[in-house]
């Protein structure tokens, strides 16, 4: 919680070095680095050719979905504030939800509302 609450204060004078599109190029491929390590580690690296077509697809919708919105939380935080940014990506689970409610169909329960 500490890290997501400083990410947008950290970041903010990183964007005066480097671009928003770069600084999400080094987060993706960092982060990709220390998970390798990690599964190689404990000897559970997946087996990529197992992935089915619809497996390849998925992976590469979550790639993109995932670089999308690092990338557009980046560039708006260049745009405004740390803190216009840090309220604003709290509306991101609502938005989420909303559209599994419109898109999917989604019902809720009483309690679920």
């Amino acid at each position: 919680m500490l890290m997501w609450g400083v990410l947008p204060v950290a970041l903010k004078p990183l964007l005066e070095q480097l671009d928003a599109y770069t600084i999400t190029w080094y987060r993706f491929l960092i982060s990709a680095a220390v998970l390798f390590a990690a599964l190689a580690f404990r000897g559970s690296l997946p087996q990529l050719g197992a992935l089915s077509r619809g497996g390849w697809v998925l992976l590469a919708i979550a790639v993109v979905g995932l670089s999308i919105n690092y990338a557009g939380y980046i560039v708006g935080l260049d745009l405004s504030t740390p803190a216009n940014a840090q309220v604003l990506i709290q509306l991101a689970p609502i938005l989420l939800t909303l559209g599994g409610l419109a898109i999917f169909r989604e019902r809720f329960t009483p309690l679920q509302w």
